[in-house]
C-alpha cells in the first residue's frame, strides 16, 4: 500500500525527466487550445461549516466515487473469485521470479487493467504462488500502459514520447517489485501468502456485515452507472426507430 503510489509517483518523475530532455516532438499548433478560459472567477465561493464538509465527505465517498470505480471493481473481485477457483495452487513458482515478472509485463502491457479491478486479481494471484513484488509489478503497469492509452498519447508526445513514458514505468516497476520482493524476505516477520492462505474464512460478524455492505454499494453503482444509461440508451434508440418509421409513413 505504501509503495504503490511511491513507486507511481517516481515512475512519472523520471518519465517527465526524460521528456524533458530527450524527446523533442512539438505539439502541432491545429492541435493546441484555441482559446483558454480565465481561471479567474466573479462568483463568490460559498464558504462551507465543518458538518458541511464532513457530510460531503461521505456523500462523495458513498456516492460519486463509490460509483465510478463500482463496474472495475467488481469485475475484478470475480476475475479474482475466478482465478482462486481455476488456477492451481502454486502455479507461479515454478515459473521462478523472472518468469513471474516477464509474464506480468507481457500481460500488463498491452492490456488495460483498472487500478480497481487489480487490487483483488493481484490479491489471488499471490494465492496462487505469485511474489508480492511481481503482484506489484501488476498494480503498476496494468493500469499506466495499454494499446489504446498508446495510440492517443502518441498524437500529443510523438513516438518517442511513448517509449520514453513505457521505459520509465516499466524500469521504475521492475527496481519497486524487486525491492518489495526484497523487503518481505529479510524484514517482514508475516509473510503475506501465510497470512492469506492462514485467515479464517468465516470471519467475524463486523466483517460478513462490511462484505454486504460493500455488495449493496457495488450494486448501487453498477445499476446507476451501467445499467441506467445502456437501458437509456435502448429507450432512446427504440425512440428513433418509431419516430423514423412513423415519418416515413
Amino acid at each position: 500500500t505504501i509503495i504503490r503510489p511511491v513507486a507511481a509517483f517516481v515512475s512519472a518523475f523520471v518519465a517527465g525527466i526524460l521528456q524533458f530532455n530527450f524527446n523533442d516532438f512539438v505539439l502541432p499548433e491545429s492541435e493546441k487550445e484555441e482559446e483558454k478560459k480565465s481561471c479567474c472567477s466573479s462568483n463568490k465561493t460559498k464558504v462551507s461549516s465543518i458538518q458541511d464538509k464532513f457530510i460531503g465527505i461521505f456523500k462523495y465517498g458513498f456516492g460519486k466515487l463509490s460509483d465510478d470505480i463500482s463496474g472495475w471493481l467488481t469485475i475484478g473481485i470475480l476475475l479474482g473469485a475466478l482465478i482462486d477457483f481455476l488456477v492451481p495452487d502454486n502455479f507461479f513458482t515454478s515459473t521462478g521470479m523472472i518468469g513471474n515478472r516477464v509474464l506480468i509485463l507481457a500481460i500488463g502491457i498491452p492490456l488495460y487493467i483498472c487500478a480497481s479491478a487489480s487490487t483483488p486479481i493481484a490479491v489471488s494471484l499471490m494465492l496462487k504462488g505469485l511474489s508480492p513484488g511481481s503482484a506489484l509489478l501488476l498494480l503498476l503497469v496494468g493500469p499506466a500502459t495499454n494499446i489504446s492509452n498508446i495510440a492517443v498519447l502518441q498524437k500529443y508526445i510523438g513516438k518517442k514520447g511513448v517509449l520514453i513514458n513505457i521505459f520509465s514505468i516499466i524500469v521504475v516497476a521492475l527496481i519497486f517489485s524487486f525491492i518489495a520482493d526484497y523487503m518481505y524476505s529479510n524484514y517482514f516477520t508475516l509473510k503475506l501468502s501465510e497470512m492469506l492462505h492462514n485467515h479464517d474464512h468465516s470471519g467475524q460478524w463486523w466483517q460478513q456485515l462490511s462484505a454486504v455492505f460493500l455488495v449493496i454499494i457495488l450494486l448501487k453503482g453498477v445499476y446507476k452507472e451501467e445499467l441506467i444509461p445502456r437501458l437509456n440508451k435502448l429507450k432512446e434508440n427504440k425512440n428513433k426507430k418509431d419516430h423514423n418509421g412513423s415519418s416515413c409513413h
